[in-house]
């Protein structure tokens, strides 16, 4: 499978949310909101399906609903960003809902970020880190115990079996 999408959907979703809550919140108008309503009915659809259920019929009714919303114009002397949205939104209809024809793709990139704030605070508290090798070696064992994590592991248990079985070397020079 093509990892495109899962790209597409994953970042643009959030992102997406960010600024229709923008808008709605700078305008007060029922445009932006609505097309929150359609997302969020989309994102309960997607919790609720099961892993091998893809509603291309709903996807397919949503997309509808959001082609006639960005198809309304009137708001478009409010604020420069609602333009600037529904062309890009109308440009890129066919991926907006990506997260409802492919069960992998999540409607958002909570875990990608939850992934990296460990560095970005490990980051901020020692004020970076004294060498590129240093910042190499922590991004490598990071995503090693994250991806245990991920993987429902002892992140302790897989580490004394690496040692054990010389695996992993590790130098405290």
């Amino acid at each position: 499978m093509n990892s495109r999408p899962f790209i597409i959907s994953a970042i643009h979703e959030q992102a997406l949310q960010r600024e229709l809550i923008y808008i709605k919140q700078q305008t007060n108008n029922s445009w932006a909101e609505d097309i929150l309503n359609i997302f969020y009915k989309a994102m309960k659809l997607k919790r609720e399906s099961a892993k091998n259920q893809y509603p291309l019929k709903e996807k397919s009714i949503f997309k509808e609903q959001l082609l006639l919303l960005l198809k309304n114009d009137e708001y478009d002397d409010q604020l420069d960003e609602i333009k600037t949205l529904r062309s890009r939104l109308i440009k890129r209809i066919d991926s907006v809902f990506t997260f409802l024809e492919y069960y992998e793709v999540p409607f958002d990139n909570n875990a990608s970020e939850r992934s990296i704030r460990n560095i970005k605070i490990k980051q901020k508290v020692s004020a970076g880190y004294r060498t590129e090798e240093g910042a190499q070696r922590y991004a490598m064992l990071r995503s090693i115990v994250d991806t245990l994590k991920k993987q429902g592991k002892s992140v302790v248990r897989m580490i004394a079996h690496w040692l054990s079985q010389n695996h992993l070397k590790v130098s405290w020079q």
